[in-house]
């Protein structure tokens, strides 16, 4: 039976329309790609980092990290999720940083792997839609609004593009 060793819920700002988990302190990676295949599959992944192409950048997304010892039994999709294929990462720290990848400033959650090595992590989301809906009509009235009335309308849809990251130790075959 799968257990679940860590959880964490973060609530990002979408002013970049990205999330990141990623190895701390960072690789230097080349992540060109990774965003290109993000940008195209939703999520993708390499060496110590996982990134989420988001849909919109007006309100706050909500993402949840697990991490579990084994494969969780659970489905995601029962739930309305919509799952991903799942991806394998090699995390060669164990200090890990969920975070929006260009916001150096907002808010972040370190978390903490059981150990380094090969990991399998499955990407579900659920709202993109609503939340791009939401995203275009404000837009469109956008030069009509005051300062005031856009933080308004953006906290009305907080949280509603939603993001569920799990993660198990994967032993390579």
């Amino acid at each position: 039976m799968a257990t679940l060793i860590t959880r964490h819920n973060m609530s990002v700002s979408a002013e970049d329309p990205a999330i990141a988990l990623d190895s701390y302190p960072p690789l230097d990676t080349h992540i060109g790609p990774v965003i290109g295949n993000a940008l195209r599959d939703i999520a993708a992944t390499d060496t110590g980092v996982v990134y989420i192409s988001t849909i919109q950048n007006m309100a706050h997304i909500l993402v949840t990290v697990e991490v579990w010892d084994t494969e969780p039994k659970s489905d995601p999709a029962r739930e309305g999720w919509h799952v991903l294929p799942t991806m394998d990462v090699e995390w060669p720290t164990r200090a890990v940083m969920l975070r929006a990848p260009y916001d150096v400033a907002g808010p972040n959650a370190s978390i903490e792997l059981p150990t380094t090595g090969l990991y399998r992590v499955s990407v579900a989301h659920r709202g993109r839609d609503e939340a791009s809906e939401r995203d275009r009509q404000l837009n469109q009235r956008l030069d009509a609004l005051s300062l005031a009335e856009i933080r308004q309308v953006t906290s009305e849809y907080h949280d509603l593009e939603q993001y569920l990251i799990r993660m198990w130790r994967h032993a390579a075959h």
